[in-house]
C-alpha cells in the first residue's frame, strides 16, 4: 500500500476533512494551549507550595488535638483524685466527670478515640 492509500484510508477512517480545517480556529486553540502551559507553569509550583503547608498545618493539627486529649485525662485524673476531697465528695460540684455533663465528658472521649 502507497503512503497516499494509507493517508487516504486513514482520513476516511477518522472523518477528517482537510480542505475543511479552518486555520483561524487553529491559531485560537494553540493561543489557549499556550495561555494554558504558561498558567500551569505559574501555578504548579504554587500548588506545591499550598501541599506542603496543608501536610504541616495537619501535623500541627494533630499535636494539638492529642494536647487537648492529654488536658482532658490530666484534669479528669485531678477531679477524680483531689477535687471530691474538696468538695466534700459531691460529684454534682465537679466539672468534666459530673454527672449531670455527661455528654460533655462523652464528646471529649469520643474526639480522643478518633485520635
Amino acid at each position: 500500500m502507497s503512503t497516499a492509500q494509507k493517508f487516504e484510508r486513514l482520513q476516511n477512517i477518522t472523518n477528517i476533512d482537510l480542505m475543511a480545517y479552518d486555520l483561524m480556529k487553529k491559531e485560537q486553540y494553540n493561543t489557549r494551549i499556550q495561555e494554558f502551559v504558561f498558567f500551569s507553569r505559574v501555578v504548579e509550583p504554587l500548588l506545591q507550595k499550598i501541599k506542603g503547608q496543608t501536610a504541616q498545618m495537619m501535623k500541627t493539627k494533630l499535636f494539638v488535638n492529642q494536647s487537648y486529649l492529654e488536658m482532658h485525662k490530666a484534669i479528669t485524673r485531678y477531679e477524680d483524685m483531689n477535687l471530691q476531697h474538696y468538695t466534700d465528695m459531691n460529684s454534682g460540684e465537679l466539672v468534666l466527670t459530673n454527672p449531670d455533663n455527661a455528654e460533655v465528658f462523652n464528646s471529649l472521649n469520643e474526639v480522643g478515640s478518633k485520635l
